[in-house]
């Protein structure tokens, strides 16, 4: 902060705030790289990216590639029905474990779906797959409002629409990979269900 600067800010602000921000300067060069917010976005990008993104991926090639897709579509639309009453509650969770754990806990909801999935195309399991959709969606909820938060208040202000980029871009790169996949899998065919073995 240059002192011409500094002498207008204590002219409008008083002094005490200009010592404030000085010492919040201060405090922000010192900063590690891996607590920058660059790093917090990347990292709530890539658990985006492995979490919901898988979940799209999963469910956009009709059940993770089962031949009868009609379980599968029920428990997406029973996971789907449980996001926003989860999301509703997911700001309580937030202020009494903090956005780390509840970015964990609406993160694991995903791995029950697709192990559910799993689950169903290796022995048909059937009931495992709506448990796996209630869990899912009742955790999904607070994984939404947990990394929003976490890309949108961690980041200054002169970052945060690149920020939003990257966070939205390397959760958008997983259904593109499932898409793409889909695609080379099933272009010879002509029907509707699963992937092709």
């Amino acid at each position: 902060m240059s002192k011409e600067n500094q002498v207008e800010e204590e002219k409008h602000y008083g002094s005490g705030v200009t010592e404030l921000a000085i010492a919040s300067e201060a405090l922000t060069d010192n900063i590690k790289w891996f607590r920058s917010t660059l790093v917090q976005v990347l990292v709530v990008g890539i658990t985006s990216f492995l979490a919901p993104g898988a979940y799209s991926s999963l469910a956009s090639v009709g059940a993770g590639g089962l031949a009868n897709v009609n379980i599968g579509n029920a428990s997406v639309a029973l996971a789907y029905a449980l996001i926003a009453p989860s999301a509703l509650c997911a700001t309580a969770c937030l202020s009494k474990i903090g956005p780390r754990y509840s970015l964990s806990l609406g993160a694991a909801g995903y791995v029950f779906y697709a192990a559910a999935l799993y689950q169903n195309s290796a022995t048909g399991n059937q009931p495992f797959l709506v448990v796996g959709a209630i869990i899912c969606g009742a955790t999904s909820g607070i994984f939404w409002v947990s990394e929003a938060a976490i890309t949108l208040l961690y980041s200054e202000p002169e970052y945060k629409g690149r920020h939003l980029a990257i966070w939205q871009s390397l959760f958008q790169l997983a259904t593109c990979i499932g898409g793409a996949i889909n695609l080379g899998l099933n272009i010879d065919l002509n029907e509707t269900g699963g992937l092709k073995p």
